[in-house]
C-alpha cells in the first residue's frame, strides 16, 4: 500500500509543502551552529546566545493559536506566502551585525513565520493519512524538513569558514525565497485544506479547557519535556566542540566546520530514523518508540559525561539525535491520533506551543546551567527529565 493514502496529485501537495519548509529553516539551522561559537560576529555577548535561540519560540506560544486559526479559516496560500517572504528577508538581516536587540526582534518575527509553517505541514500529514500509516507518514515529513535543517548546518559552517557569515547568509536567503516557486506550484495544483468547526470539538475550542483533558495534556506534557531536553543537546553541542576540540582529535579542523558536522548529522538520523521509527510506531505502539528514543539519549550524555575527548564527541552525539528523532517522531504522531478531524489546525497548533515551550526552555536553561555546573550539571538535568518522559509514557499507555 502507498506510504500516503491519496492520490498522485495529493501525494505531490505533501512534497511541495514539506519542501517548502525544508527551504524556509536554512537561516534559522545555520545560526544555531554559529552563533554559540561566535557570538562576536554578531555583536552579541554569550549570555544572551541562549535568550536570541529561545526567543522564536517563546513568541510562538502566542502566534502558534493565531496561526492555526488564520490557516483554519483563510486557508493557507497567502499566509505561507508571507511566511516564506518574511522569512528570506529575516535570514539576509543576520548578515548584519547589528547587536542584540535587531537580532532578537529579528527572531521573533521569524517564530511567528514558523508558527504557520509548521502547522501547514501537520495538517498536511493528518489529512493524508490513518491511523495505520500516520507514523511513516510524519518520519518522511520531518525527513524532508530535516534535510533544510541539516543542510544549512553542514553548508553553512563550511561556506563561513571559506567565505563569510555575511556571504553565507545573503546565500541562504535566495534559497529560503525560492520556497515561493514551490507555493506557486502548490497553488496551481488546487489544493485546501480548510476546516470547518463541527459542535463536538467544544472540549478544545475554549483556550483553557482542555485543561480538563486529562489525555490531551499528558501528551502535550511529553512533547514538553521530549523538547527541552533535545534542544539542550542541539544547543550545547557548539559550546562542546569549542571547549574540547583540541582534546584526542588528531586532525585540524575549523570550530564551526566541525560544529555544522555534528549538528549536520541531525539531518542522517531524521532522514533514517525518521521513517523507520514512524513506521515502528505504527506497528508496536507510540509510547515504546518514545521510551526508546529517550533510553539511547539517556545513554549518550552519561557516556559524554564522563569521556571528554572530542573524537567521541563526533560520534556520540549523532547517535543522541538519533534517539531524539526516533521521540519525537512518536509523540508527534500521538498527538496527531488524538487531534479532531474538524479541529486540526487549532489543536495542533496547541501542540505546538507545548513543544514550543521545551525548545525555548532547553534553549534558556542549558547554557546557565553549563556555566555553573558544566557538562555533568546538564546530563544530570537531561537525564532526569527523560525519565520522567518514559514514566510518564508508560503511564499513559496503561490508561488509555
Amino acid at each position: 500500500m502507498n506510504i500516503i493514502k491519496s492520490t498522485g496529485k495529493q501525494h505531490i501537495q505533501f512534497i511541495l509543502i514539506s519542501s517548502t519548509a525544508a527551504l524556509a529553516v536554512l537561516g534559522d539551522s545555520i545560526l544555531y551552529g554559529v552563533l554559540p561559537s561566535r557570538p562576536e560576529d554578531f555583536n552579541v555577548l554569550v549570555w544572551q546566545i541562549g535568550i536570541l535561540l529561545g526567543a522564536n519560540r517563546f513568541v510562538r506560544i502566542i502566534t502558534n493559536e493565531w496561526a492555526g486559526r488564520m490557516v483554519e479559516k483563510a486557508g493557507f496560500i497567502k499566509p505561507l506566502l508571507m511566511a516564506i517572504i518574511s522569512g528570506s528577508i529575516i535570514t539576509a538581516s543576520y548578515a548584519l551585525p547589528l547587536g542584540f536587540w535587531f537580532l532578537l526582534s529579528a527572531r521573533i518575527v521569524w517564530g511567528a513565520c514558523w508558527s504557520i509553517i509548521r502547522v501547514v505541514g501537520f495538517i498536511a500529514v493528518i489529512k493524508l493519512s490513518s491511523e495505520k500509516n500516520r507514523g511513516k507518514l510524519f518520519g518522511i515529513h520531518h525527513a524532508i524538513i530535516s534535510i533544510g535543517w541539516g543542510g544549512g548546518v553542514l553548508l553553512g559552517g563550511f561556506l563561513i569558514d571559506l567565505i563569510s557569515i555575511k556571504s553565507t547568509f545573503l546565500f541562504f536567503s535566495i534559497l529560503s525565497a525560492s520556497g515561493i516557486i514551490l507555493l506557486w506550484r502548490l497553488n496551481r495544483s488546487g489544493i485546501s485544506f480548510r476546516f470547518k468547526p463541527e459542535k463536538d470539538c467544544g472540549q478544545i475550542e475554549n483556550s483553557y479547557k482542555f485543561f480538563k483533558n486529562q489525555k490531551i495534556l499528558s501528551v502535550w506534557i511529553i512533547a514538553l519535556l521530549v523538547a527541552v531536553t533535545g534542544q539542550m543537546i542541539y544547543n550545547i553541542t557548539g559550546r562542546l566542540v569549542t571547549d574540547r576540540i583540541n582534546v584526542g582529535i588528531p586532525i585540524s579542523i575549523g570550530i564551526a566546520s566541525l560544529t555544522g558536522i555534528i549538528l549536520g548529522s541531525r539531518t542522517v538520523g531524521t532522514l533514517t530514523i525518521g521513517p523507520i521509527s514512524g513506521s515502528l510506531s505504527d506497528r508496536i505502539g507510540r509510547h515504546i518508540i518514545i521510551a526508546i528514543g529517550c533510553l539511547i539519549q539517556i545513554i549518550c550524555l552519561v557516556i559524554l559525561s564522563i569521556f571528554k575527548y572530542c573524537i567521541l564527541l563526533t560520534i556520540v552525539i549523532p547517535i543522541s539525535f538519533f534517539g531524539g528523532a526516533t521521540a519525537r517522531i512518536g509523540i508527534t504522531t500521538m498527538a496527531g491520533d488524538q487531534a479532531h478531524r474538524s479541529r486540526t489546525a487549532v489543536y495542533m497548533s496547541r501542540f505546538s506551543t507545548f513543544i514550543d515551550l521545551g525548545n525555548a526552555a532547553g534553549s534558556f536553561i542549558v547554557f546557565p546551567i553549563y556555566s555553573s555546573f558544566g557538562f555533568k550539571g546538564v546530563t544530570v538535568i537531561a537525564v532526569i527529565i527523560l525519565l520522567i518522559v518514559v514514566m510518564s509514557t508508560i503511564f499513559y499507555s496503561k490508561s488509555s
